[in-house]
Formats: structure tokens, C-alpha cells, sequence
């Protein structure tokens, strides 16, 4: 079906408060943390930049909360909205990631500075992992219900984001077993992952194949959320981590005789996602690049170049860890790289707009300011 260009989009009139919209920025923060905690095994100078990163997040990460809780506090139309305005509901995803990824930036990074805070480090994982795999269930089957029963208008990539926490669920959730006490509990916690796991896997490629499906057959994607086409990449990276760490993990809860298969299957399904994530990148950035010619403008879901960037770097790290191959190993350097240079890309972008937003803002001040009687001016 032929496309209609899509029409310039409007100069962003007023910078996005705090909320679920802007979690994204805690995702690709997070992540580019834990990234360079594990590669600072074979580059020790990683070392600084990942703590610098992972202060960044638990900035953001309370930021972020702390405001939007200031803005419910004021107006309660402020958390309403963003569970019944279906432009905004799916980014509930992104707040239980964000509980997901710092807990987890945390298991990585703390011990850097101190090996004897692993414990403590663990233990802020085990709680954020808790309330972030919670609230991830929740919205994805909240949000898959609101579809079936409610009027969600055309199906977007965004639709995916609450899908994702429990593919987080299953890959974070894997680190957190070697440290549970009673084995029981261990094999409760990796039949849990592996649930997680299947949830993502089952209604995320449903979701995103009817999103693709639209956009293919029906209509391009919304301008301004034209990036939103990075997400899908998400979910395949993350799997390919998921299914490493799940397999990991469940060897010890298996005859001894299957787990070569258990791995040999990890790794035939990390292999699979490999080049579905190459056309996943393919699509992504024709509809990014045509985003950018027709002007779109900045909004908080520009974020989304960060994490799945990262999913990637690390699913095909760690497959190419189990499978001793070179040539993936390459594959996650370059996806670090550039994950790093989309993270910049987006800090970028979004102090550019807040500070266009202001001086317009001042502008016009000054302007209105200029249109009233000199008494009035006066008296101001």
C-alpha cells in the first residue's frame, strides 16, 4: 500500500513533565551501566565511566519518581491520565523496567567500587526486582486486557512496552538465584523466570506482529513516534540474554544428561533471534531516517534508541560467550558503541529541547510583556 508523506510536526510547545514517558531515559541509562561493568572484565578503565552511569540512573530513577508523585499529589488527573489515555498507558512498561534495571545496575556496579558490598547490592536487586516483576505482570496483562476490552485505537510499537518487563523479569531474575538460600526457593524462583519468559515471548510477537502488520499493510507509523520502531528490537535482545540465563540457571534443577541440550537449545534460539534482529534494525532505521527528513520533533520516547541498542550488546555477548564465537563477540563491542553514542544522542536532544522550550517561553513573555500600556508596565 503506498504512503502519504507525513506532514512536519509541530515545534514542541511545552516540555513533557514528569512521568511514565520519560522512564525510557532510566532504561538506556541503566543499561549502558551494567554494559560497562561486564565488559570492564576485559577493559578495567570501563570501570569509572559505569559507576558515573549508574549514579546517572539512580538520579533519574528517584528524579523522575519523586516528580511525578509531586505531580499526583497536585492533580490526580496526573496518574489518571495515564491509565486511561492509551497514548500514554504503555509506558507503564517502562517504569517496571526501570525498577528492573536499576536493581540490577546495582547488582553489577556496587561491587566496583567495594567487593564487600555485594550483599547490600543483592539485596537492592532482590527488592527492586520484586516490585519491578510485579508491577510488569500487571501491566502486561492489564494492558493486553484493555485491548481485547477496551477501544485502543491503531496498534503502534509502543503497544510492546509493557510486554517487556517480564522478558526483564526472566533475564534479571536469573542473577538473583545463585543467591537464594534454600533450593527450593531457587527452583521456585527459576520456574517464575521461566513463566516470565513465555509471557514476553507468547503476547510480544503477537502485539508487535499486528503493530508491523498496520504499518506494513496500512499506515506509517506517527511522525513523532516514528523511534518507537527501535522497541521490537528490545524484546528480541533481551530474549536472547533471557534464554542464555534461564539456561544457566535451570542446568541445576535438570538430569544431568540434558544439559548440553539445554544449553544447545539456548544457543539455537539466540542464533534465531540474530538475524530477526538485523531485520528489526533494518526497519527501524528506515523509519527513523524518514522521521528525521520530515522533521520530527523531540519527545521523550527518543529514548528508545538506547535500550534495545543495549539488549542487543548484551544477549549477543552473552551468546557469544557460550558459543566462543568471535564474530558475535564483535557484534556486542559494536552495539556498546553504539549504544553509547545514542545515549548522547538523546541526553542531547532532550537538554536542546528543554532549553528551546524555555527560551520560547521567555520570548514570549517578553512579548506580552511589550504589549501593555506603559501604566500597566508600571504597576506590574
Amino acid at each position: 500500500m503506498a504512503h502519504a508523506a507525513p506532514a512536519p510536526a509541530p515545534v514542541l510547545a511545552r516540555f513533557p513533565e514528569a512521568g511514565p514517558v520519560w522512564f525510557p531515559s532510566v532504561m538506556g541509562t541503566g543499561i549502558t551501566a551494567s554494559l560497562l561493568a561486564e565488559f570492564s572484565e576485559e577493559a578495567g578503565w570501563l570501570q569509572g565511566p559505569s559507576v558515573a552511569f549508574f549514579g546517572l540512573t539512580v538520579l533519574l530513577f528517584v528524579g523522575l519518581s519523586a516528580g511525578f508523585a509531586a505531580r499526583c499529589v497536585r492533580r490526580r488527573s496526573a496518574l489518571t491520565s495515564t491509565l486511561r489515555d492509551f497514548s500514554q498507558l504503555p509506558y507503564w512498561g517502562a517504569v517496571a523496567m526501570a525498577f528492573l534495571v536499576v536493581g540490577h545496575a546495582a547488582h553489577v556496579v556496587l561491587p566496583l567500587l567495594d567487593p564487600g558490598a555485594l550483599g547490600a547490592a543483592v539485596r537492592i536487586d532482590a527488592v527492586l526486582w520484586t516490585v519491578g516483576t510485579v508491577l510488569g505482570l500487571v501491566t502486561a496483562f492489564g494492558f493486553t486486557a484493555a485491548i481485547i476490552m477496551g477501544e485502543p485505537g491503531k496498534p503502534l510499537p509502543t503497544w510492546g512496552l509493557p510486554l517487556v518487563p517480564p522478558m526483564g523479569s526472566a533475564t534479571t531474575g536469573s542473577a538473583l538465584v545463585p543467591f537464594v538460600p534454600d533450593e527450593g526457593l531457587r527452583l521456585t524462583l527459576v520456574v517464575l523466570t521461566v513463566g516470565c519468559f513465555a509471557v514476553t515471548l507468547v503476547l510480544g510477537f503477537v502485539i508487535f506482529a499486528v503493530a508491523l502488520h498496520h504499518h506494513i499493510r496500512v499506515e506509517n507509523i506517527p511522525l513523532d513516534l516514528a523511534i518507537s520502531s527501535w522497541i521490537p528490537l528490545g524484546v528480541l535482545g533481551q530474549s536472547m540474554s533471557a534464554a542464555q540465563t534461564l539456561a544457566a540457571q535451570a542446568e541445576h534443577f535438570v538430569i544431568p544428561g540434558a544439559v548440553s541440550t539445554l544449553h544447545r537449545l539456548a544457543d539455537l534460539y539466540g542464533l534465531a533471534m540474530v538475524p530477526l534482529a538485523f531485520v528489526t534494525i533494518a526497519i527501524a532505521v528506515q523509519i527513523t531516517a524518514q522521521g528525521f527528513r520530515h522533521g520530527m520533533r523531540f519527545v521523550p520516547g527518543w529514548w528508545s534508541l538506547t535500550f534495545p541498542v543495549g539488549t542487543l550488546a548484551l544477549g549477543s555477548r552473552l551468546l557469544a560467550q557460550s558459543l566462543g564465537s568471535g564474530w558475535l563477540g564483535a557484534l556486542s563491542v559494536a552495539a556498546l558503541v553504539v549504544l553509547v553514542i545514542n545515549w548522547a544522542f538523546c541526553a542531547a536532544s532532550s537538554v536542546r529541547a528543554f532549553l528551546s522550550v524555555r527560551r520560547r517561553a521567555a520570548r514570549a513573555g517578553a512579548a506580552a510583556s511589550g504589549t501593555r500600556s506603559p501604566e500597566a508596565r508600571a504597576n506590574a
